[in-house]
């Protein structure tokens, strides 16, 4: 009979014992998984942000390049479209204090003195208007000097958000 007793025992501590051991499993299964979520958002954040950085220097090569025809005008409008949408973004991913988007709205308010100029230029031209069309190019140089230090401006704004190593989810 103590042998049975003692089966018993051995059972009933094993019952008592496995829902304890079973919680501490996944108690530790539930903090990986937390683990992950947190790495995954902080992935997803620098993803983010850093689809804003690269949608800025895309529409600044495509100033660089803009000369008015057909074909390009549409491939600039189609980067302003994802430059405005990166610019909106930027409100909700950066600080207000680190000075994204106001940078981003200024860019995006300049480069039309690229454009103007560039879709204008001929048409002046054309009509004699040799002094409108040296002071166009010249404010439409500035303008693209402007947008050179902008962006490495915009480099600093976000690298403390670009660092992954250090972005907190």
């Amino acid at each position: 009979m103590s042998c049975l007793s003692q089966q018993k025992d051995t059972v009933d501590i094993l019952i008592a014992w496995t829902p304890i051991v079973i919680s501490l499993f996944l108690l530790v299964i539930t903090y990986r998984q937390a683990k992950i979520n947190e790495e995954k958002l902080r992935l997803d954040l620098y993803n983010r942000r850093f689809e804003i950085y690269s949608s800025a220097l895309d529409y600044f090569q495509a100033l660089l390049l803009y000369d008015a025809s057909q074909s390009l005008q549409a491939d600039l409008l189609i980067l302003r479209k994802d430059f405005v949408k990166s610019c909106e973004e930027s409100q909700f991913l950066f600080d207000k204090k680190s000075g994204v988007y106001e940078l981003l709205k200024e860019m995006h308010s300049k480069s039309f003195v690229r454009t103007g100029f560039k879709e204008t230029s001929q048409v002046l031209a054309n009509a004699g208007a040799v002094d409108e069309v040296i002071q166009g190019f010249t404010k439409s140089e500035e303008t693209l000097s402007w947008f050179s230090d902008a962006i490495s401006k915009l480099k600093d704004k976000m690298s403390p958000y670009l660092n992954f190593h250090k972005i907190a989810a």
